[in-house]
């Protein structure tokens, strides 16, 4: 009996219902910890950076774009989690002050007390 041939749809459906069903963020928090962890993942990818790829090729160029993306994601990721002065209680401003008043007269020069 001869098999029916499929159109490549078809083939490819039960792919693409999966792929809608995985979530990106489950995915890469599963690969991270079978990798062994965020610092191995780091350790790996930086040695992979400098001794598996040549300096000005594709690859360590994509990589360090990798990063910076990374870095300007976390940042922006970083920046909108802080609190504005208007969303602060009066002691964390008091507190924020009182850090910034001792760090200026910790770093300004001290008088020796002679004149």
């Amino acid at each position: 009996m001869a098999r029916q041939k499929r159109k490549a749809s078809e083939a490819l459906d039960p792919i693409l219902k999966a792929g809608k069903a995985l979530k990106v963020g489950d995915l890469a928090e599963e690969l991270i910890s079978a990798i062994g962890g965020t610092a191995e993942f780091a350790r790996l990818y930086a040695e992979e950076l400098q001794d598996g790829t040549k300096p000005g090729s594709v690859a360590r160029a994509r990589m360090l774009d990798g990063i910076l993306r990374l870095v300007t994601n976390a940042s922006a990721q970083n920046k909108s989690m802080a609190r504005t002065e208007d969303e602060m209680e009066d002691e964390e401003l008091a507190e924020i002050a009182r850090e910034l008043l001792g760090r200026s007269t910790s770093s300004s020069p001290q008088s020796s007390g002679t004149a």
